[in-house]
């Protein structure tokens, strides 16, 4: 068996909506934004405790500081991505997706998304489900929404 090459992480979650022709905005945005900062602050609450064996204090955490995120709200499918483009000190190198506590051989990264699909996630697909159906009940101008064209989506399954 291979061994795993080092690499950046990244979770992706896209609200597509395919038939909707109104342009989402108020409490649906709100909440993917909110998705995201609580994402990232979950990152970094349980990006914690790593043994650094000798290395000095200005080459600490690296990886937790990290975590970051980007947000797509203005053309559909609307999206965000957390992700960890945390680069080796020594190296410049990618290494999060490699990370892992000592004695165990699971991987840090799928451990923190694995929780998000058992928690976060669920949570956050009800409050924009109730958003969305509060959204189209509102009476007003319907603003037309754009297709994004030119970014890629892609799909992460938490299983």
């Amino acid at each position: 068996m291979a061994s795993p090459v080092a690499m950046d992480v990244e979770a992706t979650v896209t609200l597509d909506v395919p038939n909707l022709v109104k342009r989402l905005d108020g409490a649906v945005l709100r909440i993917m934004q909110r998705a995201r900062r609580d994402l990232v602050t979950d990152a970094r609450k349980k990006w914690r405790g790593w043994e650094y064996k000798g290395r000095p204090v200005s080459k600490r955490n690296i990886s937790i500081n990290a975590w970051e995120s980007t947000i797509q709200t203005t053309e559909h499918p609307y999206s965000f991505t957390v992700e960890n483009h945390a680069r080796g000190v020594y190296t410049g190198k990618p290494y999060v997706n490699l990370v892992h506590r000592a004695g165990s051989s699971e991987y840090e990264a799928d451990v923190l998304f694995a929780s998000w699909g058992e928690s976060q996630i669920p949570k956050l697909e009800a409050d924009l489900t109730r958003a969305i159906l509060d959204e189209m009940g509102k009476p007003g101008a319907v603003k037309k929404r754009r297709v994004n064209k030119v970014s890629a989506t892609t799909k992460l399954v938490l299983t």
